[in-house]
């Protein structure tokens, strides 16, 4: 992946320099999108098997030290995320949305999007949780934005991640006091974890 970036035309390259129009701003985009969310699905196993371990862990076992090479991986997940959350905000803020945009922009948000929800509801104690809980907030606002105000799929977009991060348990995160994890969040992970399109995960 790294050589198919390095051989792009510089034109299509991160980060832009010179002003484009709408309709290569998406093309560019696009592609960027792509190349992210790529990089997500490979490294989303990982995050989830951290995950996994840490909503069910095994009776009477300390939990496991981890491998330098999987937090790695989760923070690369996390990377690619942020780079796709970032992207989508600055493209619908300096470019007019068209609805095959919309829809892009929907499909790769959305996945974005969940990473750090993942992290927020594995790990709400870390030192990392409020910057975690700021890309959820970008999320949604992006979710709402006036391009979208007509877009059925982004109001159920939003609902999901809305019902995963509740207003007691993101407000808790954000004064950093100790959250309080709502049972709604316990029985969606373990919906998430065993759901064949984030891949399977080995315990």
């Amino acid at each position: 992946m790294e050589d198919w970036y390095n051989s792009l035309p510089h034109y299509f390259k991160q980060p832009i320099t010179t002003p484009e129009p709408d309709n290569f701003a998406l093309v560019r985009n696009r592609l960027m999108w792509r190349h992210w969310n790529l990089r997500i699905l490979l490294y989303r196993p990982i995050l989830l098997r951290w995950a996994s371990r840490r909503w069910t862990p095994t009776p009477g076992s300390p939990l496991e030290s981890e491998d330098p090479l999987e937090t790695e991986c989760r923070m690369l997940c996390l990377r690619n995320a942020r780079w796709t959350i970032s992207s989508i905000s600055d493209f619908v803020n300096n470019h007019i949305c068209t609805r095959l945009g919309a829809w892009y922009m929907l499909y790769f948000l959305f996945q974005a999007g969940l990473i750090p929800i993942i992290l927020l509801m594995t790990d709400p104690t870390s030192t990392d949780a409020p910057a975690w809980l700021q890309d959820v907030e970008t999320t949604k606002k992006l979710l709402t934005h006036p391009s979208l105000s007509n877009n059925r799929l982004a109001t159920r977009c939003l609902e999901v991640v809305n019902r995963l991060c509740s207003p007691t348990y993101t407000s808790s995160v954000s004064d950093g006091s100790t959250p309080i994890q709502p049972p709604m969040l316990m029985q969606f992970s373990d919906q998430l974890l065993n759901d064949p399109m984030f891949g399977t995960v080995t315990k």
